[in-house]
């Protein structure tokens, strides 16, 4: 099981990574990618732990595996936002302005 974890967590790593990426590149001037960036910013934070955790790097440290535990938990918090805040900007017929009340989204993350 843990290898097929193993798998699992570096293809969602290399995925992540590469969209990352390639939206990085992008040359669009609108920024409605800032929340997929995010969204996938994330993902990665979580397969890094998944991938920590099967291959016991973190078992010589105790605080540095519940510290990783804790961040990438609190990075879970920013996987709805930032999904929402992606998917209003590409359904969105105009351009979108950032308002004081989009940060709202992100009080639990904060």
């Amino acid at each position: 099981m843990d290898n097929l974890e193993a798998v699992l967590a570096a293809a969602i790593l290399g995925q992540c990574l590469l969209t990352i990426s390639l939206l990085a590149i992008k040359k669009d001037p609108q920024p409605i990618y800032a929340p997929l960036v995010v969204f996938f910013a994330a993902f990665i934070i979580n397969s890094v732990g998944t991938m920590l955790d099967i291959f016991s790097f973190t078992t010589t440290n105790a605080f540095f595996k519940y510290a990783f535990d804790i961040f990438s938990y609190i990075s879970l918090l920013l996987l709805s936002p930032a999904l929402w805040l992606y998917v209003r900007n590409i359904t969105s017929p105009s351009m979108i302005h950032w308002k004081k009340r989009d940060l709202l989204h992100l009080v639990l993350f904060l």
